[in-house]
């Protein structure tokens, strides 16, 4: 799988993703590189990146990663 992307994530749930990422050895992005990003954490071949819209992309995941 390429990427995912999820639509409509409310900013609680935006919360639970982010530390269960963290907690798992996500790796949290210092700098963002767009003005709507919120957070974007590294995790295993992934990037997980949440914006200001309540959308949330995966990028370059394995399906291991998603799964």
């Amino acid at each position: 799988m390429k990427s995912k992307t999820w639509k409509k994530i409310s900013e609680e749930s935006a919360k639970v993703i982010r530390s269960f990422l963290l907690s798992n050895g996500g790796v949290e992005d210092s700098k963002l590189k767009g003005i709507n990003e919120v957070w974007r954490i590294r995790f295993d071949e992934s990037i997980f990146t949440y914006y200001a819209t309540g959308t949330l992309f995966c990028n370059k995941a394995s399906r291991k990663t998603i799964d």
